[in-house]
This record gives structure tokens, C-alpha cells and sequence, in this order.
């Protein structure tokens, strides 16, 4: 099966499960700066609307993310569209486990998150993509790039993950860096093949990465 519907697990306070015409990245850019909106952006939008509503996308916003709760809403939504999930999980780090055990370390709970997570992706057939936080390890290293065991409190991440992508700035900490406006993906595992490294460019201001590839190439 295509994978077709996308469901993005957000860990803050926000009305639970909804589908989403999601903003134009220019719209939320203006909406964060402040910018007042003129008649032609106006019109700009409501000409993208049609197909912004059509999008297959859900927002979840549970107060307390747990796999069991990932699971439930994957199998519901693939029982209403009859198709595999990409889930998008912000961030891994944050979930708690289906035990309420008040004693559990960072290192317990984040590792049974993680294999609850790699279980429920192979019951499903879902992508499950999770975001997670690095430690500072990189901030100590020599050119500062990211490694994988710079995932934070658990090696378990590394192990059940099939591909771990890293994100990398230079100019995040040398602002006048000639990679300016540069950010690397670091592809530090891929389990069904090689590792690489690809360049993009960075558009804050959207909220977006593009492809640096020249349109002739």
C-alpha cells in the first residue's frame, strides 16, 4: 500500500485528533513575525485552499502521548482510509510509556518507548518517524557535527531505528560561516543501505528546506 495519510503526534496541550488544512509556510511566517497581511496575500491563500483542504492530514494533540495511544490511533485511521500511515512523532522523548511507573529512569522509559514504537510499526505497516533531542556532546567535539550516539538518554533509539537522520548547521554557531544558509542531513544509519550526507538550504523564514540542486540538472 501507498503510504498516503499522514498523522503527526504533537506533544503540547492543543484540542485533540483533527484533520488539517495546514497554512502555507508563508502565512505562518507572517503569523509569527507579526506581519500585517495585504489583499494580494490574501488572495494568494484563498487560491491554495482547495488544495490544502484536501490534504490527508491529522494533528493529534493529547495531553500524555503513550505507544498504546499511538497504536490506537493509527489502527483507527487505517480502518477509516483503508491505507498506511506516515506518523510523525515530536518528539520521542517527551512520551511516556503505557506503565504509569513513577520510578522509571529517562534511559527505562525512552528505551520502552522506542521498542513499542518499532513494534507497533511492524503490526501497522505505519512509517513512523520520530523526532528526538540530541545531548551536547557534539558541542564538545571539533567541528560540532552530530553523531549518532549524541541521542539523548537512550542507545535504544540507535538500535531499533532503520535510518537516523541528523541535522546539522554551521552557521548556527559561526554566523558569518561561508555555509551561511547551508544545513546537512546527516543520514548516519540506514539500515537497507549506504550512509551520506546531503546538503540543503535553509529557509527559516518559511519554515521549509529546499533541495540545493539546480533546476537544469
Amino acid at each position: 500500500m501507498a503510504v498516503n495519510e499522514t498523522v503527526i503526534a504533537m506533544l503540547r496541550p492543543k484540542p485533540n485528533m483533527t484533520k488539517l488544512a495546514e497554512d502555507p509556510p508563508e502565512v505562518r511566517a507572517a503569523a509569527q513575525a507579526d506581519i500585517v497581511l495585504t489583499d494580494d496575500d490574501w488572495i494568494r491563500i484563498a487560491r491554495r485552499l482547495p488544495d490544502l483542504t484536501a490534504l490527508l492530514l491529522w494533528m493529534d494533540y493529547p495531553p500524555r502521548v503513550t505507544p498504546g495511544l499511538v497504536r490506537t490511533r493509527i489502527k483507527a485511521l487505517i480502518r477509516q482510509t483503508g491505507q498506511a500511515l506516515l506518523v510523525i512523532t515530536d518528539y520521542v522523548q517527551l512520551m511516556y510509556t503505557d506503565q504509569r511507573n513513577s520510578r522509571q529512569s529517562p534511559y527505562e522509559r525512552v528505551s520502552e518507548v522506542s521498542r513499542e514504537l518499532k513494534i507497533i510499526a511492524e503490526e501497522t505497516g505505519a512509517v513512523i518517524i520520530c523526532c528526538a533531542q540530541l545531548n551536547r556532546g557534539s558541542e564538545h567535539r571539533e567541528g560540532k557535527r552530530p553523531q549518532t550516539s549524541d541521542l539523548r538518554d537512550s542507545g535504544q533509539l540507535e538500535q531499533d531505528a532503520s535510518g537516523i537522520i541528523l541535522l546539522h548547521r554551521e552557521d548556527a554557531y559561526d554566523p558569518e560561516s561561508p555555509r551561511a544558509g547551508e544545513s546537512d542531513l546527516i543520514l548516519s544509519k540506514n539500515r537497507n543501505g549506504p550512509t551520506c550526507t546531503i546538503t540543503v538550504a535553509h529557509q527559516f523564514h518559511c519554515s521549509r528546506l529546499r533541495d540545493m540542486t539546480p533546476e537544469n540538472d
